[in-house]
């Protein structure tokens, strides 16, 4: 009985001070290693700050493609055009494959049927349809796993889209982004 209640103190006991001591030094990380500097936590832009009115406006019925060679790329771009707005109430994003963890991302205006620009990926491009930030290699990592560098990319990329351009606002290493997401969690 002993035995137990001695492996249990020692397995149980030492848990919690280890816990403790590593988000503290998560905590110090963020804020700096040397004492007394504070190091600025990364911009992480959420949707919501980034939230768009509902517009009303004339679709166009044709996406312009005339810029573009590859059919398949044309063929892929016209099939999605007609999808719904995905992104600001009237962008429509096109996810086409380039190959293995290479994608490009059309945007298109689905007012005008142009295209207006391409951001190319390893993980994608996130969008909500009532926001004009687009986020570029979002690569999800559990904040309950200890933090892996990415082979592929080491960033991620955070873009505003407004009157027809696109604008690069943020980008933030996936390090960063681990260490605040697991300390504000």
């Amino acid at each position: 009985m002993r035995i137990l209640f001695l492996v249990s103190l020692i397995i149980f006991g030492f848990k919690i001070p280890v816990a403790r001591a590593e988000n503290e030094l998560v905590q110090s990380e963020l804020n700096g290693s040397v004492e007394g500097e504070v190091m600025e936590a990364p911009f992480i832009p959420e949707y919501e700050d980034y939230a768009v009115e509902r517009l009303n406006y004339t679709v166009s019925r044709t996406l312009d493609v005339s810029e573009y060679e590859d059919k398949v790329y044309k063929n892929i771009l016209l099939k999605e055009y007609n999808e719904d707005p995905n992104l600001s109430y009237k962008y429509i994003v096109i996810p086409v494959m380039c190959g293995s963890n290479c994608q490009t991302n059309f945007i298109a205006n689905k007012e005008t049927g142009k295209i207006i620009d391409d951001i190319g990926s390893t993980w994608g491009l996130k969008t909500k349809v009532n926001s004009n930030l687009l986020i570029a290699d979002d690569y999800a990592m559990p904040l309950n796993k200890p933090y892996f560098k990415n082979a592929l990319t080491s960033k991620i990329r955070y873009y505003m889209v407004e009157d027809d351009q696109i604008k690069l606002i943020s980008e933030v290493p996936y390090e960063e982004y681990y260490k605040a997401k697991k300390v504000n969690k």
